[in-house]
């Protein structure tokens, strides 16, 4: 896939809901990333791993190589410090040696929608959860019109991270670092809820 040369976007959006936060956004009005005709399937489509206060925990979303090549890409790496994991979703907190099992799944491979689970976990404001999430293998022709050209430089350089809570039809936009370059997205995460990529 060819690499678009757009700068680095710093996206200045709040996480939290409430009057100071942003304008939740209903999925009609949102245009997602979709896979590339040629993008390789997902070597782990759905994964799990144990998080635990104390230690630091990972979790890596990978796809199968594609044709010819050995090394393969990713589509997500997501890391819980050792002082991450806050509450659980019944409010009560977690202490140091306790453990949660987490879950993720690309809930919509076409369009790289990501699952966290358990739904309503928290994690800590000032040691958050760390996602950096890869779309090297998404179309880059987003508009759809048969051809990649400036107009597909300018759309991605709108792309945001949105979060989707458990039973909503609304996105929120996430504060994350967005580097078009490398087609990759940084964010701290907070609570666990739908992910996804979209202008």
């Amino acid at each position: 896939m060819r690499r678009l040369g757009v700068t680095v976007a710093m996206l200045a959006f709040m996480a939290g809901c409430g009057d100071s936060g942003p304008t939740q956004v209903p999925t009609s009005q949102l245009t997602f990333i979709r896979a590339a005709a040629l993008a390789p399937p997902l070597a782990n489509p759905a994964d799990s791993f144990w998080a635990k206060k104390g230690e630091n925990r990972q979790i890596l979303i990978w796809f199968h190589a594609a044709p010819g090549m050995v090394d393969s890409t990713k589509l997500l790496e997501f890391k819980v410090d050792a002082q991450s994991l806050y509450k659980r979703p019944n409010g009560t907190l977690f202490a140091t040696g306790d453990s949660v099992l987490i879950h993720v799944t690309v809930s919509d491979p076409v369009h790289y929608v990501v699952t966290f689970e358990p739904a309503g976990l928290q994690f800590s404001s000032s040691k958050p959860a760390r996602l950096k999430y890869e779309f090297l293998e998404a179309d880059d022709d987003l508009n759809s019109d048969g051809v990649v050209n400036a107009t597909d430089d300018a759309l991605k350089a709108q792309l945001r991270l949105y979060r989707q809570e458990a039973g909503s039809t609304y996105w929120t936009p996430v504060t994350a670092l967005i580097d078009t370059t490398i087609e990759e997205c940084d964010s701290d995460i907070f609570g666990f809820t739908n992910y996804a990529m979209a202008y």
